[in-house]
């Protein structure tokens, strides 16, 4: 049986020193995962063994019934990168499947930012059309349920652009087309976007229409700056809308002073769903409440530390939780821990908040920032 040719064997030690070399300054700029450099370390070891040793190979191909050495050392190689593929796919799934679930969890998260944002958008466009005189209807980029959860005016209609929901990004560009043939159909006169990021697909569709697009903001202005995708889209809106609404009079300061956006801006504070009536005389109950999405901004860790102190050295108040989030699962868990399962209460979203705040001796708002934070004004 042959025996590895020098030159072969000198083609299999530079190709090992090669690979070393490369695989060790990947690794050292931080390009490469080190257990996927150990692999191609390890290969190049066993080559350049192969290389100095070549009865190595003679032996490994008698052992495998393979004619040629050469042939075997090739038959090796390829066994060896066919195993690290593999591995590799395995691994591409299981990360497959976590983005995937990431991606839920996000349009989750979203979805649950979006009901407080519905909720001031239902109020509003039902005090709008109590006034005969506007002709009000909803535009969705999707509708997740086919009746809205906060009670519509009969006399609003709601649309849809799409069957599926569609992340920020070139998948919007498709529906341009279609809102614009909307608005033309429609007649529509103005726009009003309940969340800037929707400014992407209202002001191109409405350029060189008579449509007015108004960009009602409802976070804070940091916020907004702070995440890379809505701070661009801020800049691209705030100098093209027709008109800007935010919050709160710091957000206006920095509407002007941080983006120069001077004119045809106002603040308008979110309405709240009613008013509870201070002059009747309604018993408190020992209730301490906090509505809000269950969200890591809306101070979840915080409430957990206070509620524990709280709830355990006075067994006989509760702690009522209205909404729901991505946080849910993390109280479940706390609850359960703490045996807190009849102090602290998980209602979930409910439509008569009034109810639990005229019952609430205490509201609690954990939140790490708000924009102009709803409970709060509904507890006044």
């Amino acid at each position: 049986m042959a025996v590895l040719s020098w030159s072969f064997r000198i083609f299999l030690l530079l190709g090992s020193v090669t690979v070393f070399l490369i695989i060790s300054q990947c690794i050292r700029k931080k390009q490469i995962q080190m257990k996927d450099g150990i692999f191609w370390i390890v290969l190049g070891f066993l080559l350049v063994l192969i290389s100095i040793f070549p009865n190595l190979a003679v032996w490994a191909s008698r052992l495998l019934g393979i004619q040629s050495p050469a042939n075997c050392v090739f038959f090796l190689i390829i066994f060896l990168l066919g195993c690290h593929q593999f591995g590799l796919t395995i691994r591409l799934s299981q990360l497959d499947m976590k983005n995937s679930e990431l991606t839920q969890n996000i349009a989750i998260q979203r979805t649950l930012e979006d009901e407080e944002i519905k909720r001031v958008a239902v109020q509003i466009a039902n005090a709008l059309r109590e006034d005969e005189r506007y002709d009000i209807c909803f535009m969705s980029l999707t509708e997740q349920k086919e009746k809205p959860f906060y009670p519509l005016h009969p006399n609003i209609e709601r649309f849809r652009l799409g069957e599926k929901w569609i992340n920020p990004g070139p998948g919007y560009l498709s529906l341009i087309g279609k809102l614009r043939r909307f608005l033309k159909d429609r007649q529509i006169d103005i726009i009003i976007d309940i969340d800037i990021v929707l400014d992407v697909l209202s002001l191109p569709a409405s350029r060189r229409m008579k449509t007015k697009v108004v960009s009602w903001e409802h976070f804070t202005a940091d916020f907004e700056l702070s995440v890379l995708y809505r701070k661009i889209i801020l800049k691209y809106s705030v100098r093209r809308s027709d008109y800007v609404v935010v919050l709160t009079d710091g957000d206006l300061r920095e509407y002007k002073e941080r983006l120069g956006r001077k004119k045809a801006i106002c603040r308008i504070y979110n309405p709240v769903a009613f008013v509870l009536d201070k002059e009747a005389e309604t018993e408190k109950e020992n209730i301490i409440i906090t509505v809000g999405r269950l969200a890591p901004e809306k101070g979840i860790e915080f409430l957990k530390q206070i509620s524990l102190k709280v709830l355990t050295q006075h067994r006989e108040w509760k702690w009522i939780l209205l909404g729901d989030g991505a946080e849910r699962e993390n109280l479940e868990q706390f609850i359960a821990e703490h045996d807190l399962q009849e102090q602290l209460i998980l209602k979930g979203n409910v439509q008569n908040v009034d109810e639990y705040l005229n019952k609430a001796a205490i509201c609690v708002v954990p939140s790490k920032y708000e924009g102009l934070g709803l409970s709060m004004l509904e507890a006044r």
